[in-house]
């Protein structure tokens, strides 16, 4: 079994969430992956994923250390797995979050995946 899944797919985000959550498929290794494709606007626009795993569905916590955080046209890759800065995702559900601030914030052309590598 593999996964992927698109979260957003060239979305408009102004505002703070979560993807649905995906049963864990036991690759050893997985990628976020975020593009921002168009300029943020307001005032101090800011954008920072997560990873979040659970052992039930219900209560939640981020996988390793926290992403940095985006402001401007970019892209951001994070590799999971052994070995690895944010660690091995081992949990049964895994979901992606993301947390926006600023004042009207919007981030326009979003296209953020999660990808399972050695299924």
């Amino acid at each position: 079994m593999s996964l992927h899944a698109k979260v957003h797919t060239q979305a408009t985000v102004n505002a703070s969430g979560n993807s649905a959550a995906f049963t864990n498929p036991k690759s050893r290794r997985f990628l976020l992956s975020v593009a921002l494709a168009g300029t943020p606007t307001g005032t101090t626009p800011t954008i920072t994923f997560a990873v979040q795993t659970s052992p039930d569905g219900v209560t939640w916590t981020q996988k390793g250390a926290a992403l940095a955080t985006l402001n401007a046209i970019g892209n951001q890759r994070t590799l999971y797995g052994p070995s690895t800065t944010q660690g091995a995702i081992v949990e049964t559900f895994i979901r992606v979050a993301w947390v926006v601030t600023g004042t009207t914030p919007v981030f326009p052309n979003v296209t953020t995946a999660f990808t399972g590598l050695d299924c």
